[in-house]
């Protein structure tokens, strides 16, 4: 579960056309929704759980977020990217060690 978790949270990237009147309201949301928002970033999920005392309810919900997201406005034809992807941590997860 930790693996899988991780996948998403440092490696998932999140792609939406949309229409929305508010440009600036968007920008706004698209710069929290990132897994790098969360207080509990930076290590593996199993991690963090643990520390949580394997309960759901004690980490933060921004852990359960893409690592990055990007909007395409149709109206405005603008464009918003937030967030980072980490493999760092990924490789973590998986016991991968880097040179």
């Amino acid at each position: 579960m930790g693996s899988t978790n991780d996948c998403i949270i440092y490696c998932g990237r999140m792609y939406y056309t949309i229409d929305y009147d508010n440009v600036e309201e968007l920008k706004d949301y698209v710069k929290k929704v990132p897994s790098l928002s969360s207080k509990d970033y930076g290590q593996p999920f199993y991690k963090t759980f643990k520390a949580a005392g394997f309960d759901f309810f004690k980490v933060d919900a921004g852990m359960f977020a893409p690592a990055e997201i990007t909007v395409n406005e149709t109206n405005s034809g603008k464009t918003f990217t937030s967030g980072k992807i980490n493999p760092d941590v990924l490789l973590e997860s998986f016991g991968i060690e880097t040179l």
